[in-house]
């Protein structure tokens, strides 16, 4: 009976999430991103277990979203690992007499590289937990209410959204574009090389394509405000978690 009670209580914590109000994702979002940037452990900690908790019980399908756009990112991955872990100086993971202390990486450089590690595996988690319970006209809206300002100075909000959000859902849900990008390249060069000129081709292939989507018709619909408790939760995350 307690099993019931408690999966009931959290499929309707996970539908309060689908149906919160787009835009007030979109500022969760925002104000995660910004909690985040300090890189405090017990912070980052935190918002780890609640995003994880959330992809844990927004389904399976969110969490293999979230861990494709991971695996897409392994050489970020190891990027992070040698340029804080070998250029942070620090005490050495190990010493051997046969190995200069400068091929050995610090602790203290793979404890840093580690945290915006999983500030990073946040974000993305994020990402994915609002691209996929919001429609794409939905937060193409959304985001037009948020960047408003910037009519001021004769941007084309609408278009700048639009293409934003499509790009977004193409990298997002892009299976093989890093294959057909590789497969484009030049197989003599340098593997180093290739990653360069594929990552180029993946990105031009994504804008163009983004580009050509914004250009056809898309029917927005009319956002009510959202209601007023809402608007408590992205300052309840921030306050709740500023001080951790």
């Amino acid at each position: 009976m307690s099993a019931l009670l408690c999966n009931r209580h959290i499929d309707a914590g996970c539908l309060r999430f689908i149906a919160m109000h787009p835009f007030i994702k979109i500022l969760c979002l925002l104000a995660t991103t910004i909690l985040l940037i300090s890189a405090s452990p017990m912070r980052t900690l935190v918002i780890v277990i609640i995003l994880s908790l959330l992809l844990f019980f927004m389904g399976l399908e969110y969490f293999q979203a979230s861990w494709k756009m991971c695996k897409r990112m392994k050489w970020f991955w190891l990027s992070l690992l040698i340029l804080y872990g070998w250029f942070i100086p620090g005490t050495p993971v190990f010493i051997f007499d046969y190995i200069s202390l400068d091929y050995i990486p610090s602790i203290e450089g793979l404890s840093a590289g580690g945290l915006r590690a999983i500030a990073l595996l946040s974000i993305v988690s994020a990402v994915v937990l609002v691209m996929k319970s919001t429609s794409q006209e939905e937060l193409i809206v959304s985001i037009m209410w948020l960047i408003s300002p910037l009519r001021l100075f004769k941007i084309k909000t609408a278009q700048f959204a639009a293409r934003l959000v499509l790009t977004l859902d193409m990298v997002t849900n892009t299976e093989n574009s890093i294959k057909a990008a590789l497969d484009k390249t030049n197989k003599k060069i340098s593997i180093f090389q290739r990653g360069i000129d594929s990552m180029a081709t993946l990105l031009a292939n994504i804008e163009t394509r983004a580009i050509k989507h914004s250009d056809t018709k898309i029917v927005l619909p009319q956002l009510d405000a959202p209601e007023l408790y809402q608007w408590l939760i992205p300052i309840i995350i921030i306050i709740g978690l500023q001080g951790l």
